[in-house]
């Protein structure tokens, strides 16, 4: 399911992308600061630091997880039927879109909105950038 704290074969070693994880917590926040909250103590840090790379590993895993052939054959035929139909679907969520372009009173709003509006997709016109 996700990258494993340690390897196999290795006992106490953390796996690489464990490793990775810390070196970027590392360069972005310093080495004794995890998620804004400061340790004077370098072994707190570590521990947290540790727990927060194995979070970030796990969740990274399963984002990547959803990503299969058959979902994007099904994102493809989605989008296929719609262009065939005349809709527009949105950039973000692969919804559906309001069409604004002929009731929108602003040059400069956008000519297709996300029904969705936790989404929060847009299409802007041809002049200004494309999506949003």
């Amino acid at each position: 399911m996700f990258a494993p704290a340690c390897m196999p074969g290795e006992p106490g070693q953390p796996s690489a992308a464990i490793v990775a994880a810390e070196a970027l917590i590392v360069s972005e926040e310093g080495d004794r600061c995890v998620n804004g909250t400061y340790y004077a103590n370098e072994a707190d840090a570590r521990f947290w630091r540790r727990v927060e790379a194995e979070r970030r590993v796990e969740r990274d895993a399963k984002r990547t997880t959803g990503l299969t052939a058959e979902n994007m054959t099904a994102d493809l035929e989605r989008w296929e039927r719609a262009m065939k139909a005349d809709e527009v679907l949105c950039p973000k969520c692969s919804g559906k879109c309001w069409d604004n372009r002929v009731t929108k009173r602003n040059p400069r709003a956008p000519d297709f909105v996300c029904r969705d509006r936790s989404c929060g997709g847009v299409i802007w016109p041809d002049n200004e950038r494309r999506t949003a």
